[in-house]
């Protein structure tokens, strides 16, 4: 009966293996693989193993949500969480700034279907939103629930407001998918935070480098960051805002420079 059971433990594991290694190849296989994968990875996210690094940057004493504008681009840093170190670089997690629903609803109009969505969700008219991919999906949330740990970086796009609306719009199709776990970049039915604001980064000319991984090629945080931190850009296409860390429980205000030393 051990042996038995060996054998049938020793080929499950290696049937899931085949399924990360070969993904939608046998959808039965993805499916329990990623049932255990999307449970391993949310019990995990959130153990401290490095306490002695974990300080709370407090943005709403650093910054004033007047200071953002639809589309800015933000990036926050969490090092000292387990499920952090899956994931390459300082910057973890990536996300935009919108508006409150009753500034997008004079820069989009009440019949945007973006807007729309967001009226759905009734968030107050003076409520400032932010869009990003976390364990839930894609979700619309309330600026005041980011909470970054330990680094906040800012940056904005030179836009048209032709440009600005349709990128926004561009959003609708993406809103409430799921977050995909598989960290699969060809799968455009779920979406990771860096995965959500990749095509809008190449369709603005940026080109973020994409790393191969043991079995996926992904995009990370980092490698959109660096990508706006190009030197090659036009002078006035990428607006570097803010990068605030935390350093004895005290938050800091860096420059521009000292992101480069990071990446």
């Amino acid at each position: 009966l051990r042996t038995w059971s060996l054998a049938l433990l020793i080929a499950i594991i290696f049937f899931l293996f085949m399924s990360a290694l070969f993904p939608r190849t046998r959808p039965l296989l993805d499916g329990v693989r990623l049932y255990f994968q999307k449970h391993i990875i949310t019990a995990v996210a959130d153990i401290r193993y490095r306490y002695q690094v974990w300080r709370e940057v407090d943005i709403t004493k650093v910054l004033s949500s007047r200071r953002l504008s639809p589309w800015d681009i933000l990036f926050t840093s969490e090092e000292s969480s387990l499920g952090s170190a899956f994931i390459e670089g300082k910057w973890k997690h990536m996300l935009l700034y919108l508006w409150t629903s009753r500034q997008l609803k004079l820069l989009l109009g009440k019949d945007s279907p973006f807007f729309q969505k967001i009226q759905s969700l009734n968030f107050s008219e003076k409520t400032p939103l932010i869009i990003e991919s976390t364990f839930d999906g894609v979700q619309i949330h309330p600026f005041s629930d980011l909470k970054p740990r330990e680094a906040f970086s800012a940056f904005r796009l030179e836009l048209s407001k032709a440009k600005l609306r349709q990128g926004i719009e561009s959003l609708s199709l993406s809103l409430w998918k799921s977050y995909d776990f598989d960290f699969n970049l060809e799968d455009k039915s779920q979406m990771y935070c860096s995965e959500l604001l990749y095509p809008v980064f190449l369709e603005r000319g940026l080109s973020p480098k994409t790393e191969e991984g043991i079995w996926r090629t992904v995009i990370s945080p980092d490698a959109m960051l660096a990508s706006l931190l190009d030197v090659h850009l036009p002078k006035r296409m990428v607006h570097f805002l803010f990068y605030v860390a935390s350093k004895d429980g005290k938050p800091y205000f860096m420059n521009k420079e000292q992101l480069f030393l990071i990446l």
